[in-house]
């Protein structure tokens, strides 16, 4: 496992009512309960485990100083993220930052047969450039097909890595239940591992857990954007990092202090009554509105055949009268 006592603390301080505003504090359902994951759970509301806040915030000072310093020291990264909704975002968040990123099937054995992989890789990127200068003319028309289906094929995996020359230094996933494989690999090859786990995972797996949602795009995005800010701002001033022993930090990332549960607790409180309030609210103000609507239409429906039957019996007594003159 990692030692994160020698990074040097480069974190902010972590904006609870941020993380509160992504939904970072959703867990899962406790039938799905990963019992590993007690020290990350603040309650448990409606059958559902709400993630202390407060925790999250002091794991992800540390991912974000072992971000910063590979980021000061020039090292590779990939973000991994194959679930729908994460697959946008960490693209984004590997574009913008300069780190890489794989958003299709993690391709088995690419960190431990990475020989082999290095050279499919550069096989990709050669009969890529190839094929754009046009020097595969005399190839039959078959073959050209043949060729560009299996260099699209090959983008599918390592187009977010075609920069890659050596195995990375660190990897950040979405979901580490999801991606077993990579954890398992990085595990055998002595690569860290930061990555965003649920209350249905367990944070042993990984060398940093920062306890959120894994499946709300708002969460994925919050966590994304404050690892691509440490990792850019290691590599635009992060020089000679400070020599801050965080052993503290480490200890407070398991033992959350009264003052934190204090300033997490009213907002788990001020959250859970904010659906109730919604859904009471809507239909009473709908049915106010349909029933003076139904009283304003009806007495016009009634009033119009009430006077449509007085003027018929006027008419027809005008006509009794003048008929019993022209008798007599």
């Amino acid at each position: 496992m990692l030692d994160v006592t020698s990074l040097p603390d480069k974190a902010p301080d972590f904006d609870l009512q941020e993380l509160f505003g992504a939904g970072m504090h959703y867990g899962h359902h406790k039938s799905k309960w990963q019992p590993r994951m007690t020290q990350y759970i603040h309650s448990e509301k409606n059958g559902v485990h709400i993630i202390d806040l407060a925790k999250t915030a002091q794991q992800m000072r540390l991912a974000y100083n072992l971000l910063y310093q590979l980021g000061a020291q020039k090292k590779s990264v990939i973000i991994i993220g194959t679930k729908r909704q994460a697959r946008e975002l960490v693209k984004q968040a590997a574009e913008t930052s300069g780190m890489m990123h794989i958003t299709a099937r993690w391709l088995g054995g690419l960190m431990t047969n990475w020989s082999q992989v290095k050279k499919s890789l550069k096989d990709m990127v050669d009969t890529e450039a190839k094929l754009a200068e046009g020097s595969l003319k005399g190839r039959t028309k078959y073959e050209l097909v043949k060729i560009e289906k299996e260099v699209s094929r090959a983008k599918r995996f390592f187009d977010g890595i075609r920069s890659m020359n050596d195995l990375p230094a660190a990897l950040i996933i979405i979901d580490p239940g999801k991606e077993k494989i990579v954890v398992a690999e990085a595990e055998k090859v002595g690569v860290p591992v930061i990555a965003l786990v649920d209350t249905n995972t367990n944070p042993d797996l990984v060398d940093i857990a920062v306890p959120g949602n894994d499946d709300a795009i708002k969460s994925i995005e919050c966590f994304l954007q404050h690892m691509s800010k440490a990792y850019v701002a290691g590599k635009a001033g992060g020089v000679e990092p400070s020599k801050i022993n965080v052993a503290e930090t480490v200890k407070a990332a398991v033992v959350t202090t009264p003052e934190e549960k204090q300033t997490v607790e009213p907002i788990v409180a001020k959250e859970v009554t904010k659906p109730v309030a919604k859904q009471v609210v809507k239909p009473a103000v709908e049915q106010k509105v349909t029933a003076k609507t139904v009283k304003a239409s009806s007495p016009k429906v009634i009033k119009k055949p009430v006077v449509k039957e007085v003027k018929k019996t006027t008419k027809s007594a005008k006509v009794t009268k003048t008929s019993a003159k022209k008798k007599e």
